[in-house]
C-alpha cells in the first residue's frame, strides 16, 4: 500500500466535506470548535466500521484476489455513485416533498444544510454528531473496498478523519470565492473518478 494511494483515497472521500463547508460560509452557518471535534470522531468512528469488516472479509481470501476484488469493488462503487447522481439530479425536482419524510441522515446528504436542526445558524455538537456520519457515508462503503486493496486500516481511519476535517474547513475559508461554488456540483463526479482510478490501478497492479 502506497502512502500517495492513501491520500488520494482519503481525498475522494471527503468532496462532501468541502461541498458542505462551501455551502454552510454560502449560508453562514457557523461550526463552533467543540462541533468540529465531534464531526472528527464521528467520521473516524463510522470508517472504521466498514474498515473492520473488510479485514475480517480478507481474511476468506488469499491476498492476490483480495486485492483484485477490493479493485473491482471501488471501481464499481465509482460508477454506481456518478450514475446515481446522475439519476438525482433529474429527480430532485420532483422529490422535494417526499424529501421532507426522509431520515436525518439521508436529508443530510441531500442538504447539508439540514444537519443545522433548529435553524439556528450554528452547528451544535449533538448536529455535528449527524453531520460526521452522514458525510462519512461515502468513506464507510468505499472503506470496505481500501481494507480489501490492503491499504493500512489505522492509517485509513486516521487519514479520512483529519481529510474530512480538513476539507470542511477548506470549505468554510473558500465558500465565497465563486469557482468553489461550481465545484460543489461536481464533488461526486470527483468522488466516482478517484475511486476507478485507484481500483483500476488495484487490478492491472
Amino acid at each position: 500500500m502506497g502512502f500517495s494511494e492513501l491520500l488520494f483515497f482519503a481525498c475522494a472521500v471527503s468532496f462532501d466535506a468541502f461541498s458542505a463547508g462551501i455551502l454552510y460560509r454560502l449560508r453562514q452557518i457557523r461550526i463552533p470548535f467543540w462541533s468540529h471535534v465531534v464531526f472528527l470522531v464521528a467520521s473516524m468512528v463510522t470508517v472504521s466500521f466498514s474498515v473492520v469488516f473488510g479485514q475480517l472479509f480478507e481474511c476468506y481470501l488469499l491476498g492476490f484476489w483480495a486485492k483484485k476484488f477490493g479493485g473491482i469493488f471501488l471501481c464499481g462503487l465509482g460508477v454506481w455513485w456518478c450514475l446515481r447522481d446522475r439519476k438525482e439530479r433529474v429527480r430532485s425536482f420532483q422529490d422535494d416533498e417526499q424529501l421532507q419524510r426522509t431520515a436525518i441522515i439521508s436529508q443530510i446528504l441531500e442538504d447539508p444544510t439540514w444537519a443545522d436542526l433548529d435553524t439556528s445558524g450554528t452547528i451544535s455538537v449533538r448536529e455535528s454528531l449527524f453531520l460526521g456520519i452522514a458525510l462519512s457515508v461515502d468513506a464507510l462503503v468505499a472503506g470496505f473496498g481500501a481494507a480489501l486493496v490492503d491499504f493500512d486500516p489505522l492509517l485509513t481511519i486516521l487519514a479520512v478523519g483529519i481529510f474530512q476535517q480538513f476539507f470542511l474547513l477548506l470549505g468554510l475559508g473558500l465558500g465565497g470565492i465563486t469557482p468553489f461554488f461550481v465545484f460543489r456540483k461536481k464533488s461526486t463526479f470527483l468522488t466516482s473518478f478517484v475511486l476507478c482510478l485507484l481500483g483500476l490501478y488495484k487490478i492491472i497492479q
